[in-house]
């Protein structure tokens, strides 16, 4: 399948706005508490906004043992199940920062979505963080359940997939993977992406590994299977230090015969879902959940 441009007019005049006042912003230190620090205050703030801006609810909840945060349509009219995985580099972020994307995503597909709090490297290398979600998984998987992540978490979601095709284990109905991680050892892309840095991917790829070598599959899903997976979605951005291997993943995905769409939004950064002031935001999680809906399974 050919690799189009989503928004060929280019970036809206917010998104060049907010690109040049993130790119003057003081550059966070390839450091995992600089890193937690700074998620901290700026998707504390977001989070909290997105929970004022749409009609969802929040609630704990430990399945199979270990803990997450539902978010689900606040009238109670739920269709089907959804497992997320959150990004941060596996050494930070936590569900509660990802509400800008899900609380849109709950109310366009009317989902009950499992969002698990995996553990952080270096104080939990791989696979600790895949074996959490592979028991959240576990519990959760049903023939209307999505699966989906961003960054860390997408290719955390991918690894996931790839693991129930390999076991012959039952799959969701679809996937949708903003900006994912897929590839630990590739260089980054060499764009100017106003919110990632390649120092910080280095250090992330090294801190989750633990020593194992990060071609590994499990590390880097770009290289397990292809084959099987469900109908897919990818989201990423001409400015996305994350291109690269989204752009091969879309590229492998079509070759073993999979049904995949891809939606490459010129002038965008990595995971730009996260600032809803940008129209291109919204444009994009409509355009997901649409997908998703779109291969909802029957109950």
């Amino acid at each position: 399948m050919a690799l189009k441009l989503h928004n060929r007019s280019g970036p809206s005049e917010a998104a060049i706005a907010l690109a040049s006042k993130l790119a003057v912003a003081p550059q966070v230190a390839a450091d995992v508490q600089a890193m937690r620090d700074a998620y901290e205050v700026d998707f504390t703030i977001r989070a909290k906004r997105a929970l004022a801006c749409h009609a969802v609810i929040t609630k704990n909840e430990s399945i199979n043992g270990r803990d997450c945060l539902i978010v689900e349509p606040a009238d109670g009219e739920i269709d089907r199940t959804g497992l997320y995985l959150f990004g941060g580099g596996y050494v930070a972020g936590q569900p509660f920062f990802e509400l800008p994307i899900l609380a849109p995503l709950v109310v366009q597909t009317r989902a009950r979505i499992v969002v698990p709090a995996y553990p952080l490297a270096p104080e939990a290398p791989y696979p600790a963080a895949f074996e959490h979600v592979c028991a959240v998984y576990q519990a959760c998987i049903n023939p209307t359940m999505f699966l989906a992540g961003e960054s860390a978490g997408g290719g955390l979601a991918l690894a996931l997939a790839q693991h129930a095709v390999r076991q012959k284990g039952a799959l969701p109905a679809a996937m949708a993977l903003f900006s994912p991680w897929v590839d630990l050892s590739a260089p980054a892309a060499a764009v100017e992406d106003p919110t990632l840095s390649e120092d910080f991917l280095n250090m992330a790829a090294r801190a989750y590994a633990g020593g194992i070598d990060l071609w590994a599959a499990g590390l880097s899903p770009l290289q397990g299977v292809m084959a099987g997976l469900p109908p897919t979605i990818l989201s990423t951005g001409t400015r996305d230090k994350l291109r690269n291997g989204v752009v091969a993943l879309h590229q492998k995905l079509s070759a073993a015969g999979g049904e995949v769409e891809i939606h490459d939004w010129q002038g965008l950064w990595h995971v730009f879902e996260f600032y809803d002031e940008l129209p291109e935001s919204m444009q994009s999680v409509t355009g997901i959940a649409r997908f998703l809906t779109r291969h909802q399974r029957q109950k």
